[in-house]
């Protein structure tokens, strides 16, 4: 499984497999837990929630109740939503679950002056086409991109006018989008992709040290204000994802050079380029990590780009 953890691109059949390998261990593991275990044992799969939340605690062997909990409540949800289109969710359709994990996200991610746009979004019907319309046009220029959606991603939290998007690794499962990303299709897109591609790192880097300077300081274009190596690193993923759908999207659809796609595309090539920059003049490489960033930038320079 070496190539999964060594490439920015989507395999499906590796990205099925490690998912379903570390189900397995965790499961095996967490049907030890006397109240959990029969709900383990009825589960085919652990979805992404309940996988990550069971992540988190396996090493402390004798979990507490609330994080018991936090698996029981990835479990049942996948139950009573057994599709894997990822659900919507705005004030209209939101639950105490969804706004727990708002109030999550708005203490560790938004917080301060962004707090108060950390809200859930009204009158999300318009927000809601985009998505599908965004998903389903994944499904035709990349449909590697959109079955990863499908296994990582159970809903997608729309927040009221902002252009704020977020992933927590504590809330495995679940992207926050500000209505302003779904404002049409391709941007819809777009943010998917940059999401999505979060999650992938998540479920990467549980298992993989990429960095042997993780937490040094420096900046990077999506966040100037300083932040940790591995945020470059994780910058740099994603926007490699978004570069390579944007790519697509303009490919099958022919685009222009004055449409959105294309400009949004070139706009994330810069961006990428620089992030590119700053790993390969700070970052201090596993051997693991050293390959990733290899393919990053390989898989940078092989991208097409649309006469």
């Amino acid at each position: 499984m070496q190539p999964f953890f060594q490439t920015p691109d989507i395999r499906v059949e590796d990205l099925a497999t490690i998912f379903a390998r570390y189900n397995a261990v965790i499961a095996r593991e967490l049907e030890t837990v006397e109240n959990l275990s029969a709900e383990i044992q009825a589960a085919h799969t652990m979805p992404p929630e309940a996988y990550w939340a069971a992540l988190s605690v396996m090493p402390k062997r004798k979990p507490d109740e609330s994080e018991i909990d936090a698996v029981r409540n990835g479990l049942r949800r996948a139950s009573e939503r057994p599709s894997r289109v990822p659900e919507i969710v705005a004030a209209d359709n939101a639950s105490a679950e969804d706004r727990h994990a708002l109030g999550v996200v708005s203490a560790n991610v938004y917080g301060g002056e962004s707090e108060a746009a950390a809200t859930l979004a009204r009158n999300a019907g318009t927000y809601r086409e985009h998505i599908g319309t965004a998903l389903r046009r994944l499904q035709q220029c990349w449909p590697e991109a959109a079955v990863e959606v499908a296994v990582l991603i159970d809903r997608i939290i729309l927040l009221e006018n902002t252009e704020l998007s977020a992933s927590h690794d504590q809330l495995f499962g679940i992207v926050f989008v500000g209505t302003e990303w779904v404002s049409n299709p391709v941007r819809a897109m777009q943010v998917l992709l940059h999401e999505c591609g979060h999650h992938s790192m998540f479920l990467r880097t549980a298992h993989v040290t990429y960095l042997a300077n993780p937490k040094e300081m420096t900046t990077h274009p999506l966040r100037p204000d300083p932040r940790p190596m591995f945020g470059t690193l994780h910058a740099a993923f994603v926007l490699w994802r978004m570069r390579q759908g944007l790519a697509r999207w303009v490919g099958h659809s022919d685009s222009q050079r004055d449409s959105e796609e294309y400009q949004l595309m070139c706009s994330n090539d810069e961006n990428l380029a620089a992030c590119l920059e700053v790993l390969d003049a700070k970052a201090e490489w596993t051997e693991e990590g050293r390959s990733l960033y290899s393919n990053l930038c390989t898989g940078f320079t092989l991208l097409a780009t649309p006469q």
